[in-house]
């Protein structure tokens, strides 16, 4: 079923009562319609996709697996890694060549990381 998940919609190079069309059959199915421009499409799913696969791939990286003794937080970081582990290479790759968006929020990521181990190493 559809229902409770999200869509998003820019209305760019369409005719009106097309996309009126298209969003009320979206809705109808029970989709949430979330309205944007192509812009701020990117830069959120910089973060909410890009930002989250990267995180997923390192973990892979890293080796991270499930341990006998672990918690919960842990548990939803090998989930993330669940999420990501089954998609091409060339999908990462992708999404972070052609969001523009995405190399900024990467590097402010790793950023923010470094700033918390000088922090830690203090």
């Amino acid at each position: 079923s559809l229902k409770g998940g999200k869509i998003v919609l820019c209305k760019e190079r369409i005719e009106e009562e097309r996309y009126d069309k298209i969003k009320s059959y979206l809705s109808s199915k029970g989709l949430i319609v979330i309205e944007t421009t192509p812009e701020e499409h990117d830069r959120q799913i910089a973060v909410s996709l890009s930002l989250t696969h990267f995180i997923g791939r390192t973990l892979s990286e890293y080796g991270a697996s499930e341990l006998s003794i672990d918690t919960e937080g842990y548990k939803r970081l090998l989930h993330i890694l669940g999420v990501v582990e089954h998609d091409t290479w060339q999908l990462f790759s992708d999404m972070h060549k052609y969001n523009p968006y995405s190399k900024t929020e990467r590097m402010a990521f790793m950023e923010a990381m470094r700033t918390i181990n000088k922090r830690l190493d203090q």
